[in-house]
């Protein structure tokens, strides 16, 4: 499972009543030491990602770089914080 799949998951599992906050909040922080760790931006892992996906797919699908697009254009949350924020695990 890719990190991103993991982020998604772990807070499905949340809503679902099937993980503890507390282990959803460690998994989320983890998968995001994880994609600083392996990418450089914000640009860097979706590209990564949506490769990933046309790749899974077998087929290219331009679909979500699109949407990506139209995400950075606006004030999308993950847009407003610098990729190289300091994460700090007693902070959560």
């Amino acid at each position: 499972m890719g990190s991103c799949e993991n982020s998604f998951y772990s807070r499905r599992c949340l809503y679902g009543g099937v993980m503890e906050y507390g282990e959803a909040v460690r998994i989320a922080f983890e998968t995001c030491k994880l994609l600083q760790e392996n990418f450089s931006s914000w640009d860097d892992m979706v590209g990564s990602h949506t490769l990933g996906y046309q790749l899974w797919r077998g087929k290219r699908k331009k679909d979500r770089l699109k949407y990506y697009k139209r995400l950075k254009k606006s004030s999308w949350i993950y847009r407003s914080a610098p990729w190289d924020t300091v994460l700090k695990e007693e902070e959560l």
